[in-house]
C-alpha cells in the first residue's frame, strides 16, 4: 500500500492501523526480510496524523491529481500553476 500525505510525501507499507490520532504504518514484506531481530510481527515504519493524511492506495494504483470531491480543497502536492503575467 501507499499512504499519501497532504504535503506530497508518499510512504510504502504492508498494512496500517487506525487509532484516535492517525494511522500507524507497518513495514513491507521486503523490509521484514531485512529485520535483524525478526519477531514475526511487522515493524512500525511510520505514523501519519489524521490532519496530514490525504489517502491510502493499494500498490499499482496511481492517483489522479486534480480530481477532488465537490466542495473540498485540493491539497498541494508540490506543483502549483504559475500566475500569468498581466498585460
Amino acid at each position: 500500500m501507499q499512504v499519501y500525505c497532504t504535503d506530497g510525501t508518499v510512504v510504502d507499507c504492508a498494512r496500517y492501523e487506525v487509532n484516535e490520532y492517525g494511522l500507524v504504518l507497518y513495514g513491507t514484506e521486503t523490509q521484514q526480510d531485512r529485520e535483524r531481530y525478526d519477531t514475526g510481527d511487522p515493524q512500525q515504519v511510520g505514523f501519519v496524523p489524521h490532519d496530514r493524511l490525504w489517502y491510502v492506495l493499494p500498490e499499482g494504483v496511481t492517483p489522479q491529481v486534480g480530481l477532488s470531491a465537490p466542495g473540498q480543497a485540493q491539497p498541494d502536492v508540490g506543483t502549483r500553476p504559475q500566475p500569468r503575467p498581466r498585460g
